[in-house]
């Protein structure tokens, strides 16, 4: 996998659609980034079933990811990394260029990992940001 070239989500049968950012989401978002205002909702369903919701802020260069969900599928199943690098390739961003990354509302304790491998994948080395007590937060001088 690399980050020119990532592995469609479609590959595994998932869907992209766009979605609106739900009022927990909503207020982890402003919790960690502050007044944003570009973000793009999306989530990324198997069937019916919701296996994550994400969102990019291009003027922040940011990405949030929330109730991540993958464990309920059956291996083999797409590696969360990919699905990150993806879904910023899906849009026009690069992942090499963001400079901050949220996580919060997880019912998957391994989406934090799938984060930091998603970005050591591309070359990105990250710090340990400050986060509040309903999310961590990742951030990319």
């Amino acid at each position: 996998m690399s980050a020119s070239k990532p592995e469609p989500i479609e590959a595994w049968e998932y869907t992209r659609t766009h979605d609106v950012c739900l009022p927990e989401e909503e207020h982890v978002m402003n919790s960690l980034f502050g007044d944003v205002t570009d973000w793009m909702h999306f989530r990324i369903q198997y069937g019916d079933t919701v296996l994550c919701r994400y969102a990019i802020s291009i003027e922040r260069k940011a990405y949030f990811t929330a109730q991540v969900d993958m464990k309920q599928l059956p291996e083999p199943r797409m590696k969360y990394r990919n699905m990150i690098i993806s879904n910023c390739v899906n849009i026009g961003v690069d992942p090499k260029g963001l400079e901050a990354i949220g996580i919060g509302l997880n019912r998957d304790e391994k989406a934090i990992g799938a984060v930091k491998k998603a970005f050591k994948a591309v070359g990105v080395e990250y710090d340990n940001g400050e986060g509040d007590s309903t999310a961590e937060l990742y951030v990319w001088p």
